[in-house]
């Protein structure tokens, strides 16, 4: 027993450690189970999820937006992976710096999600949800966000009564990273890529077609393994558009940790 224990404490140690590679098992995402709200669709066939401004919606500009829930319990996992492929649609007809969707997120929580949305516009329709973290890809700088000009990738939560955003010494490594051109092909640069979002020994990572950001290559982030405890936890994505403009979340995947080798 002693020797199994040793053995259990050692794999964890070099698992925190990223001395050992991760291995996963993906999890089926079938097209019948999201629960869509607000302005998105979910694609039956090839699962592509939409968000986009229904013609017909005579809603306020910055209240475009929407948040698909996938209804089945994602608690338990000590790891996870997420990949998609975003596409996304611009104005040329811009104005300001709105020439881009307001962003998208990858949304977790631990509450009931039956008609759960967060805010809109800059809180990207996960904002105000509580026990939850989400990772975003935003296009606007918003003041209220301490956003930078750039088109960035953050990582927030709202787990038990502390909100990450609201304090930025809790964000410093996290928040406002400069992501590759995947959304504007007028601008140089441009290049398609697939996302791949990984979370486990209590570190994040993320990589565009396989390399990794290398400002997030391994930051710390125990937030998820905290959430992981709870009875249910719900995964989602969430977006916030400015007209019509679209984001378009495609070829999405999810994993959870299989074992890890060396």
């Amino acid at each position: 027993m002693l020797k199994l224990l040793l053995l259990t404490d050692l794999l964890h140690l070099l698992k925190s450690q990223n001395t050992c590679k991760e291995e996963w098992d993906i999890l089926s995402l079938n097209s019948t189970n999201w629960s869509p709200i607000g302005d998105v669709s979910v694609d039956s066939k090839s699962g592509f999820l939409t968000f986009y401004r229904d013609a017909n919606n005579k809603v306020a500009q910055g209240d475009i937006g929407g948040l698909a829930w996938y209804k089945v319990n994602r608690n338990g996992h000590s790891g996870i992976k997420i990949s998609f492929t975003p596409v996304i649609t611009v104005d040329l007809n811009y104005y300001g710096n709105v020439k881009y969707p307001q962003g998208f997120a990858l949304v977790f929580t631990a509450n009931s999600i039956q008609n759960s949305i967060g805010n809109k516009r800059s809180g990207l329709g996960y904002d105000g949800i509580e026990n939850s973290i989400a990772f975003e890809w935003d296009f606007i700088q918003n003041a209220d966000k301490k956003d930078v000009r750039d088109v960035h990738f953050s990582a927030h939560y709202n787990l038990n009564g502390k909100i990450s955003s609201a304090s930025p010494t809790d964000c410093t490594k996290l928040c406002n990273v400069k992501l590759s051109n995947f959304y504007d092909t007028q601008k140089l640069g441009y290049k398609s890529v697939e996302y791949s979002l990984e979370i486990y020994g209590g570190k994040l990572f993320l990589y565009e077609n396989g390399q990794a950001v290398s400002s997030l290559n391994g930051v710390k982030f125990p937030q998820m393994d905290l959430l992981m405890d709870n009875s249910q936890v719900y995964f989602g994505v969430s977006a916030a558009m400015n007209l019509y403009k679209a984001v378009s979340i495609q070829n999405l995947k999810f994993y959870k940790s299989k074992q890890f080798s060396y």
